[in-house]
């Protein structure tokens, strides 16, 4: 089940980027790639989670601190 989710996230993140080659407006592209680096995220840490010798437990505060770090890094730098 694990592989196919992250065949599954992989599926979606190549689907983006063939819909993006055929897409002329830049709002709408720039969309896409934010979506996709969100789904890249979320593949990076669903693997990260399936790779670790433990499957029984989880440990949610490093869990979850890669999942904010990974959303961090799709979103960009902060402008502010």
């Amino acid at each position: 089940v694990n592989h196919r989710v992250g065949n599954s996230l992989q599926l979606v993140s190549s689907f983006m980027s063939l819909q993006m080659r055929h897409v002329s407006d830049q709002g709408a592209k720039d969309a896409l790639r934010e979506s996709q680096a969100r789904i890249e995220a979320v593949a990076h840490v669903h693997r990260r989670l399936y790779t670790s010798g433990d499957m029984s437990q989880v440990a949610m505060h490093e869990y979850l601190e890669g999942l904010m770090d990974e959303l961090s890094k799709s979103i960009g730098p902060d402008d502010g």
